[in-house]
């Protein structure tokens, strides 16, 4: 009888510590179940990829001085036109285009030229607004030609532009920006003429005297 109640005894005395070591193998099993789970979740996120901005391109400071404030202007406008179209922004050639029919008005351009603007700022897509680009560029060069003071202007000319037809723009710098490709085909092009200013350095001297 002695013996079974010492069996009985030591049995109810080593139970607890069986209840024990099993709840602490419980807990340390769920621990290590999270930590593999939190392991694993960098595997099944979704990157999120971030499109790249594309940059801004800028004209050339321009070198070239006119004889009509009103002719210098709208040639300023011009070269912002045509900017917008390098950046492919539309919105803003639309609205610098704007600028320069009011201009063009002021001056009293030819039907033709006021035409041209005005396609250029009524037209939906860019393709329209660079087709009226090259429409609008001859009337600029006729203009910078007779007013052209000193510095100088670059025709340039894209052979592929306007589906291979060619088309022309003036620029600031020798620096090709095609307006009808933008980064599609931004340095396709040449300088096709250099537009160079009528009055020379002793002329302007005593024209400021």
């Amino acid at each position: 009888m002695f013996c079974t109640f010492v069996y009985t005894f030591n049995v109810m005395c080593t139970k607890p510590i069986y209840l024990v070591l099993l709840l602490a193998t419980i807990v340390v099993g769920c621990k290590n179940s999270t930590a593999d789970s939190s392991a694993q979740e960098p595997d099944n996120a979704v990157e999120t990829k971030q499109e790249p901005t594309k940059a801004k391109h800028s004209t050339a400071s321009a070198t070239a001085t006119f004889t009509d404030p009103n002719i210098s202007k709208a040639y300023t406008q011009y070269i912002e036109v045509k900017t917008s179209l390098v950046n492919s922004d539309s919105q803003r050639a639309a609205t610098i285009a704007n600028d320069l029919m009011t201009t063009f008005a002021n001056i009293g351009v030819e039907e033709e030229a006021l035409l041209a603007i005005q396609m250029l700022k009524d037209s939906k897509t860019l393709d329209g607004q660079r087709e009226a680009l090259s429409n609008l560029t001859p009337f600029l060069e006729v203009m910078v030609k007779d007013a052209l003071a000193t510095g100088e202007v670059y025709k340039q000319y894209c052979p592929m532009a306007l589906k291979n037809k060619g088309a022309f723009w003036l620029a600031n710098s020798q620096e090709i920006l095609n307006p009808y490709f933008g980064d599609a085909m931004l340095r396709c092009g040449s300088v096709s003429e250099t537009l160079s200013g009528n009055i020379t350095a002793v002329e302007q001297d005593s024209d400021s005297k």
